[in-house]
């Protein structure tokens, strides 16, 4: 814990509350980016505790779905959270359903009311979302809500206005491993079919919204509205992904 309380610049101590999750739901995502760089320098990655402490704790890096929900599960776990991981199918731009484990993201069980906490999603709540059937739950501007999809998912969503609701992904409650997501967490580092594979993001929360780098620009989205930076070469990619996220481009090497 005591790596993790640095990363995060707060301090870690024993004890599952609501505020101490809502307050380490939201340092996580604001010092720890969801980034896939090491997928676009062809770095083989590894769900490890080993490999994952080395990586997002002592390295000072990002990581996505799986790496920073499989990493922050631990911690609650040693801060004795109920927690569980869990599946889901993630909605594209077209509409189209991705398949299970496509996500890992986790529920968590507290004083009897269950949460989606997922600090790997690009764009999700700085904080967990309650698993209140069609209640609002509203975060730096933002609404989010979880409805039934069907007799067996659920799926959450994204609103700008509260009113005009977008699916972000299906899921269900159903406990699931580590070694269950191996297969899709290979897909999304090798596959030409995979989103993850074809085009750079790194991106995280701030105190006022949300920073984003891409291979063509700097998208900053604060009190004064949206912003967008573009860039004309890798240079310039280098230095603002040093100046805002403090991250260096990996070399292309093995990590496990």
């Amino acid at each position: 814990m005591a790596l993790y309380a640095q990363r995060l610049g707060t301090p870690i101590h024993i004890g599952a509350n609501a505020d101490v999750l809502r307050h380490l739901h939201s340092k996580h995502q604001q010092m720890i980016p969801f980034e896939n760089l090491w997928i676009r320098k062809g770095v083989d990655l590894s769900l490890s505790q080993e490999d994952l402490i080395e990586k997002l704790l002592l390295n000072n890096n990002g990581g996505f779905c799986y790496e920073l929900n499989l990493l922050f599960r631990d911690l609650l776990a040693q801060m004795h959270f109920r927690t569980r991981l869990i599946s889901g199918r993630v909605f594209s731009k077209k509409g189209l359903i991705g398949p299970a484990y496509d996500h890992m993201a986790m529920c968590v069980d507290l004083t009897g009311k269950k949460y989606l906490v997922d600090v790997g999603f690009g764009g999700f709540s700085a904080t967990p979302v309650p698993m209140v059937l069609n209640a609002i739950h509203q975060d730096q501007g933002q609404f989010y809500r979880v409805r039934n999809w069907d007799e067996q998912f659920k799926v959450v969503e994204k609103s700008r206005d509260g009113i005009h609701f977008s699916p972000l992904y299906l899921f269900d409650c159903v406990p699931r491993t580590v070694e269950e997501f191996q297969p899709m967490f290979q897909f999304h580092q090798r596959s030409e079919l995979s989103l993850f594979t074809q085009k750079t993001i790194v991106s995280k929360i701030t105190s006022e919204g949300r920073i984003t780098l891409t291979d063509s620009s700097l998208i900053i989205t604060d009190a004064r509205g949206k912003r967008i930076i573009r860039m004309d070469d890798t240079s310039t990619f280098s230095t603002l992904l040093g100046l805002h996220f403090g991250i260096t481009l990996p070399q292309k090497q093995q990590m496990a």
